[in-house]
């Protein structure tokens, strides 16, 4: 019974995505289903429901971070900081190193900023304008951005992947940084000599068009940006605020409150917007009123976190059925043996690229992954970072999956642009390499 209500919700799931709806269609009806097969076990509906709430108690601090990273991305869009930083660091790229420089602009802004498609959709869409402006290969710009806009996204304290997985392994996000810097450096490294390499191979074209082509691109955007916003040192207080708090290791709410305040106040006194205005970029999002930056800035806001927070929060609820009716045993021992014969992080790692190809959505397949490989792994710190070199970056390379779809679609890249992600594919075959967990 078990296996044709996992079929059945798989099939749901692959209905949704073929028809191109969302999963939340699917996550509902497996909420239904769940909840359904929970009771032909001969449970009642109050012990149902207690399970439900066994699952999603645990998820209010996720919840209120998420509502954290709406308001910031919003104000940071607003106040000019996401500007300002765009602007500054724009002329870093020249000639044979315009790969490796959209590769590391990127991963700078998704670290500051802490969400992937954030960071897509501002500085991914301007390095690959650049890129295209140049000549450059499509697919390898496309596979730069992808690369850095998921090096925030994985390791940011301001990451809401970060935070989930925070949340599922009760571990700290500041200790979970430390060990995914240990664990990607060769793979970061590895990824800069590629696309350096790549950079060099693409100079000859490149240098006979970055003395004019490429002033005129970054002084139109520029432009642009000055006309939206008045920038200067004080825009990047924000960013500094989040930097430096973060060295002392303040929680994390704190710091993003923080940095919300300070990007509220800038918006105020520095940008022009009324305390309208204010509250209603925070919930509904900054939508800029120069069309063309509009295509840049316009995003954020609490709402914006919607859809996420009802993924995590249905399958939170599926976690709790799980749990107390053993839906997953028979997978949790297919991966026990998998795990005895191969490793651990091999367990978590086929795991996790099912749960992605099934479900295209990261959230819902990092909570699936810790669902059915939690006993393999009693370290709950080897968890965090199997998990972060696992489902976290693999969500990313699966096409169909939202993770990769929706940046790919943002910039305008082609589909191959995945196989370029090389830091992305690095980091699980380095993981893989170092054989043994490197929190154990």
């Amino acid at each position: 019974m078990s296996v044709a209500v996992l079929l059945l919700f798989v099939t749901s799931l692959v209905v949704c995505v073929a028809c191109g709806t969302s999963v939340l269609y699917a996550l509902a009806f497996g909420f239904v289903l769940f909840s359904a097969y929970a009771l032909a076990k001969g449970n009642t509906l109050r012990q149902v429901a207690g399970m439900w709430w066994q699952g999603i108690r645990t998820i209010g601090n996720i919840l209120m971070i998420f509502v954290l990273v709406g308001s910031l991305t919003a104000l940071w869009r607003a106040c000019g900081t996401v500007g300002g930083i765009i602007v500054w660091t724009l002329p870093l790229i020249q000639s044979s190193m315009v790969l490796i420089a959209v590769f590391l602009l990127n991963s700078l802004m998704s670290a500051l900023f802490g969400t992937s498609f954030g960071t897509v959709a501002t500085m991914g869409v301007i390095c690959m304008a650049l890129c295209t402006t140049l000549g450059i290969n499509p697919a390898y710009a496309g596979g730069a951005i992808l690369s850095g806009i998921y090096f925030g996204d994985r390791c940011s304290p301001l990451s809401s992947s970060a935070a989930l997985v925070c949340t599922l392994t009760h571990t700290n996000i500041f200790d979970n940084i430390r060990l995914m810097v240990r664990t990607a450096f060769v793979p970061f490294i590895a990824a800069c000599a590629v696309y350096l390499i790549l950079g060099i191979a693409t100079a000859p074209q490149v240098d006979a068009l970055v003395s004019g082509q490429q002033a005129t691109a970054i002084s139109s955007i520029t432009s642009v940006f000055e006309s939206v916003y008045t920038l200067n040192w004080l825009v990047i207080i924000p960013a500094v605020v989040v930097l430096a708090l973060a060295l002392f290791k303040l929680n994390v709410k704190l710091i993003m409150g923080l940095s919300i305040l300070a990007a509220a106040v800038l918006c105020v006194a520095l940008q022009g917007m009324s305390v309208p205005e204010l509250f209603s970029a925070m919930l509904f999002g900054y939508s800029c009123p120069n069309e063309q930056a509009a295509a840049m800035l316009n995003g954020g806001g609490i709402c914006s976190m919607f859809e996420v927070s009802v993924i995590i929060v249905i399958s939170s609820a599926y976690a709790g059925i799980f749990q107390a009716t053993g839906l997953l045993k028979g997978l949790e021992e297919a991966v026990t043996k998998l795990s005895a014969h191969t490793s651990v992080f091999a367990g978590v790692f086929a795991t996790a690229v099912t749960t992605v190809v099934v479900s295209c959505n990261q959230t819902l397949s990092t909570i699936l992954t810790h669902q059915i490989c939690h006993k393999i792994e009693p370290s709950e710190k080897s968890m965090m970072i199997d998990l972060e070199d696992s489902v976290i970056v693999i969500a990313a390379l699966i096409p169909w999956s939202i993770a990769a779809s929706v940046p790919i679609a943002t910039i305008a890249a082609p589909t191959t642009a995945i196989l370029f992600a090389v830091y992305l594919w690095f980091l699980p075959l380095w993981r893989r390499a170092a054989k043994r967990p490197v929190g154990a």
